[in-house]
């Protein structure tokens, strides 16, 4: 079972996965990065508590996304490429790496 502040993020993302990513074929594939990186933030956010530190909260993960989004339709439009190529180019990088989907939000987490 999610928790609510998992269910809150996949609402927040919900426009998004369906206005942009569903079209490329990547819904699947885009949730379970949502997922992925919503498991990451709640184990940095537990370490960060351990060491009297703060971290960003989980809806840098809905921003993050947001900027690839903003980002694709920007390179797609100089490039001539399609948002898609974009969207599934950065989600088949770790989010860990530069240009990953998630770097950003895992970025603030440190």
């Amino acid at each position: 079972m999610l928790d609510e502040e998992l269910k809150e993020l996949l609402k927040l993302c919900l426009v998004i996965i369906e206005r942009d990513y569903a079209p490329c074929g990547l819904k699947h594939d885009v949730k379970k990065r949502i997922i992925k990186l919503y498991e990451q933030w709640k184990k940095a956010k537990v370490e960060a508590e351990k060491e009297r530190r703060t971290i960003g909260g989980y809806k840098l993960i809905f921003s993050d996304f947001l900027r690839a989004v903003n980002l694709a339709q920007e390179l797609a439009k100089r490039y001539k490429k399609s948002k898609c190529h974009y969207l599934r180019k950065w989600l088949m990088l770790p989010p860990n790496t530069r240009g990953g989907l998630g770097v950003w939000s895992k970025s603030m987490q440190h």
